[in-house]
């Protein structure tokens, strides 16, 4: 089970961490495994701690300024779909969504000065201003339309393959 937090415990055991390399809605995984799973990140790139899942330490790996991806194979996250177990799935969401908040709150929105992470959750503090940000939260409504044993599935031209939604 996956329990997210903003700082890694101080008995975490390191050989067991789980490090998800993510760039651009890409994931890099282990070609025909899961995510990566070893005591070093598999590649030199900025990291943020995301939690814990089952004693290990689970960690984000920022690729957007690496061109080095090792041996890793890039699986865009819908297509990661079915292909890990689901509480990997979410991880990976994560891992791109924590990715995406540190690269985009560098800067205070309000006055532009470099922000500061604040040490006990994920907020971004501006030391002039005192501006607070955090990870965007995306509600969204998923509907089910049934008729008797049949349901409603929709298609959009996005979607990677035979990838089927609600509406």
């Amino acid at each position: 089970m996956f329990t997210p937090a903003p700082n890694p415990p101080a008995d975490l055991d390191p050989s067991q961490n789980i490090w998800v390399p993510v760039r651009s809605g890409t994931v890099f995984v282990e070609p025909g495994a899961g995510l990566v799973h070893s005591e070093q990140a598999p590649i030199e790139a900025p990291t943020f701690f995301l939690g814990v899942m089952d004693g290990a330490g689970v960690y984000a790996v920022d690729l957007h300024e690496s061109s080095d991806e090792g041996d890793l194979e890039p699986v865009h996250l819908r297509k990661l779909y079915g292909r890990i177990p689901d509480d990997e799935w979410v991880i990976a969401g994560r891992a791109e969504q924590i990715v995406n908040y540190e690269r985009t709150h560098i800067y205070c929105g309000r006055c532009a000065t470099p922000t500061e992470t604040n040490p006990h959750d994920r907020g971004k503090v501006c030391p002039n201003c005192g501006h607070m940000a955090f990870p965007r939260l995306s509600p969204a409504m998923i509907v089910l339309v049934e008729n008797g044993d049949q349901v409603l599935l929709a298609w959009g031209r996005q979607f990677p393959g035979r990838f089927f939604s609600t509406l």
